[in-house]
């Protein structure tokens, strides 16, 4: 792999962050109350319909399920082109998100902040799953894909695509 050592710096910044707001959830709740709502009011403010409707279309296109349902037909794909790394990948890479999920849910078991949510989820909100999981998949696609298309082109058009539906 090209850059291993960055992307084991940026790996490893990433999990500490990660880390250091885990803390700040589990020990000092109180203190993200009006977090979430500065967040809340910055980033949607008077949202108009239209786009209320856009994000919850968004954000329905990563359910679990449709996330699992394009993980086992892109792990299909991938097998049909003998690509059998990548698949177990994905694979492995989805049961991982489960996974850590499950686990960091439990362990942190931060309430739903008090806000108009567009999307309504049962459970705890920390860390969010559809992000996670999304997150790992498309990442690992980004990965795979980088090694695999030669095109620089194309190569490039498929990262950029793929970060945006990320973001």
């Amino acid at each position: 792999m090209k850059n291993k050592q960055t992307f084991l710096t940026k790996g490893s910044f990433a999990l500490l962050l990660f880390v250091i707001l885990g803390y700040v959830v589990k020990f000092y709740p109180e203190q993200l109350i009006p977090l979430d709502s500065s967040i809340q009011t910055a980033i949607r403010g008077a949202l108009p319909a239209s786009l209320t409707f856009l994000f919850r279309t968004i954000t329905h296109l990563i359910d679990i399920p449709v996330i699992i349902t394009w993980v086992l037909i892109v792990a299909f794909i991938f097998y049909r082109k003998r690509w059998k790394l990548e698949t177990y990948l994905m694979l492995g890479n989805l049961t991982l998100a489960g996974i850590l999920i499950v686990t960091f849910k439990n362990i942190y078991q931060r309430h739903r902040p008090e806000i108009v949510h567009l999307v309504e989820e049962k459970g705890f909100s920390f860390p969010s799953g559809h992000s996670l999981a999304v997150t790992l998949m498309v990442g690992s696609l980004i990965v795979i894909l980088s090694q695999r298309i030669k095109n620089t082109t194309w190569r490039n058009v498929v990262q950029i695509l793929l970060s945006l539906y990320l973001v």
